[in-house]
């Protein structure tokens, strides 16, 4: 191979080298984003993934469900109650309660850097809604049943 055609091929493979890196650390800054209804969700909290599961801040997750919310400290029980579901969760435990029938968690509540986080698809599904896993882009739809569309490829871009 001659020395121009060396460079070049050299040139174009730090490039491609250059932007997989670049990929990697934007989706590694950029995390796991949760779109409820359409609409991106931004809390103090970022999600996090935990044994393939991803977990979420208890409290805002519930409010913008439309739960009303507690915590009983002595029992450790985090609650969201609404109209027609009561969903009940304890600390470290893998057992949870959708209106008193015990459903089994694969990942346990719990409370990392002072916030109790909570897996999002157990409060998804057991708000009656659709939770739909985007991995490529790292993206969590929750959406209506009734509205089955999810998110489109475009909107995944625009988040």
């Amino acid at each position: 191979m001659s020395k121009p055609i060396k460079v070049l091929f050299s040139f174009f493979l730090v490039i491609f080298f250059i932007a997989m890196v670049s990929k990697e650390s934007a989706l590694a800054k950029n995390g796991i984003r949760v779109i409820l209804y359409g609409n991106p969700i931004q809390e103090k909290h970022s999600p996090i993934m935990k044994n393939n599961t991803v977990l979420v801040p208890f409290k805002g997750i519930f409010e913008k469900l439309g739960f009303n919310v507690s915590y009983d400290s002595a029992s450790k029980t985090i609650s969201g109650q609404k109209t027609g579901t009561t969903i009940k969760l304890v600390i470290n435990q893998n057992t949870a309660w959708i209106n008193d029938t015990p459903t089994i968690l694969q990942v346990a509540p719990q409370i990392i850097d002072g916030a109790t986080f909570v897996p999002l698809r157990f409060i998804g599904e057991a708000s009656r809604l659709e939770v739909k896993w985007y991995g490529d882009s790292q993206i969590v739809s929750l959406y209506s049943k009734q509205n089955l569309s999810g998110i489109t490829r475009r909107e995944i871009w625009l988040y």
